[in-house]
């Protein structure tokens, strides 16, 4: 293949990532709205008195399951103090966290000897090619722990080069730089392993538990030498185990420490269990459903969502195999650079023993399950499916169809998953709710979790929500009609209802679930629809005496 060709296979990827990247932010632009769901709302309701305080954590917020120290909320709260805009703010912030993960994805390309294969693969990370990957990495908070795997792959990569070249006796021009690096990398390792082990338990099982695997695979390999600290994998070893140490004990003293402080769920009573067959069905699902697999009719575009599924899912296998059977097949010849062969090796065992380490997890456990926790393992599916076009001995042309096939299907994929997007509004009423409430001058009231802290963001912050618990048999027998979730909202809302004026918002399904909420008759009628009703009263103890009676 002349460089001349390479040249405009290269810049015609760039134009087509180019293009995916602006078609995905040009929606976001104008519908993201019409998406968004309380969990994103409360990011953005967080980074809001995070920039009032000038902080990066508070004592006046509760957290959700974790405290995760480096997220969104820092970038969101430095653009809160430059714009009141909460629509600017958003949608800023999806645009710089979408150019930090391809930017982070170019530095582990480069570090793994793939960095020609980039411009193709990013084509995945550019678009939604999955609600669940929308939803909470390409709107929400997922991208931070997409970081965290990049970063210590490209450091692991990185170090493996110069090792690797040193043992081969491929030395650098400048020995005493190559030193330098070699002892920073390690510090750096342990660096991102420390605000990894912060992130909370997720982060830990999706990398600290697979790297512990990842470990004793090349102990394996390595008990051939006879002295094992002067094996050619000892340094690499040795390396992830400084990693896997800094985080766990991060995570294990980190968490103790700032448990005292923050309020958030520590995961104290999460207990083993038998093994629980009835979960791997969903777990399958969330696995397929997380590559943008989806029920609906065959002749329909859901069949070029299922078909790149299908494309993803079989490349993801053929090169977790490729890459260890190659990997073994090298160990037979010396004089073979196996440089890229380890790297790829190295990832596949990860990405296998990450599945093994999430299905376990949530098959002997009886902690809560969702499919976007399997996200941040899904994204090494990508680098890996590179490894594998690079090294198979295939036909150049051939393995160049073959990547941008699957490339191609998955961001095509996405791109026709934003088209239907836009013939859907899940929000359209919060506008007219919030118009209805600025009108009579209501700011501040009481919902139920999936309905507050989205009005607050779609009335631009002029709307404070206490929320109730989501779950209508805990609502229903809560004696104090002021008690809220303990989840994503500001503390003083534990302490005190609002004061003077306040609404009350229901859904008509909720209302049908509540015996007190059939009762109200003495508020206002600020709002009613087919789906939603607002009563406003004059203050608190009015609304507690029309639900008491």
């Amino acid at each position: 293949m002349s460089r001349r060709y390479k040249i405009a296979i290269q810049a015609l990827m760039g134009i087509a990532l180019l293009f995916c990247i602006g078609a995905t932010l040009t929606f976001l632009h104008a519908r993201i709205y019409t998406i968004l769901d309380a969990d994103e709302a409360s990011e953005l309701v967080l980074a809001k008195l995070l920039s009032e305080e000038g902080s990066l954590l508070s004592t006046r917020w509760l957290y959700g399951n974790e405290l995760r120290i480096l997220d969104v909320q820092i970038v969101n709260s430095l653009l809160f103090r430059i714009t009141d805009n909460w629509h600017a703010v958003r949608f800023a912030s999806c645009t710089i966290h979408l150019l930090l993960l391809l930017g982070m994805y170019f530095v582990l390309c480069k570090a793994a000897g793939i960095a020609d294969l980039y411009s193709c693969s990013a084509l995945i990370f550019a678009v939604p090619f999955s609600e669940t990957y929308f939803l909470y990495a390409q709107i929400g908070s997922y991208i931070p722990h997409f970081l965290f795997s990049f970063g210590i792959w490209a450091v692991l990569f990185r170090y493996i080069d110069l090792k690797e070249r040193r043992r081969n006796g491929k030395f650098l021009a400048d020995a005493s730089s190559g030193n330098r690096k070699t002892k920073v990398l390690p510090l750096l390792a342990v660096l991102i392993a420390v605000f990894a082990g912060l992130q909370g338990a997720r982060q830990f099982q999706a990398l600290c538990l697979p790297l512990a695997v990842t470990i004793v695979v090349l102990a394996l390999f390595s008990a051939r030498d006879e002295n094992l600290l002067r094996s050619s994998y000892f340094p690499y070893m040795g390396l992830l185990a400084a990693f896997c140490a800094a985080e766990a004990v991060s995570y294990f003293v980190g968490n103790r420490v700032l448990h005292n402080i923050y309020t958030y769920y520590r995961w104290d009573d999460v207990r083993f269990t038998y093994f629980n067959y009835e979960r791997l069905p969903e777990l399958i699902n969330g696995w397929t459903g997380n590559r943008g697999y989806q029920d609906g009719f065959v002749f329909s575009s859901v069949i070029i969502r299922n078909l790149a599924a299908a494309i993803w899912i079989v490349m993801t296998v053929l090169s977790a195999g490729y890459g260890i059977g190659h990997f073994i097949h090298l160990q037979k010849d010396e004089r073979a650079d196996r440089t890229m062969a380890l790297k790829f090796f190295l990832l596949a065992v990860y990405y296998l023993a990450a599945a093994a380490v999430y299905i376990l997890f949530y098959t002997f456990t009886n902690i809560q399950t969702s499919e976007r926790y399997s996200l941040q393992i899904l994204i090494m599916s990508v680098p890996m499916i590179c490894f594998f076009v690079k090294t198979v001995r295939w036909n150049r042309a051939f393995k160049a169809l073959v990547l941008l096939l699957t490339c191609g299907t998955i961001a095509v994929g996405g791109l026709n998953y934003l088209r239907n997007w836009r013939a859907e509004d899940r929000n359209a009423e919060y506008w007219a709710i919030s118009d209805a409430l600025s009108a009579e001058n209501y700011s501040k009231g009481f919902a139920t979790f999936w309905n507050g802290n989205i009005l607050t963001e779609i009335s631009n912050g002029q709307v404070e929500v206490w929320n109730w618990h989501p779950n209508m048999i805990n609502l229903a027998t809560q004696k104090d009609p002021g008690e809220v979730y303990h989840v994503l909202q500001r503390k003083s809302h534990e302490e005190a209802p609002p004061e003077g004026k306040m609404f009350v918002l229901l859904e008509k399904s909720e209302i049908e679930a509540l015996p007190w909420a059939q009762r109200l008759d003495r508020g206002i009628v600020l709002y009613d629809s087919d789906k939603y009703t607002v009563w406003g009263y004059d203050v608190f103890a009015s609304f507690a005496a029309d639900r008491a009676e």
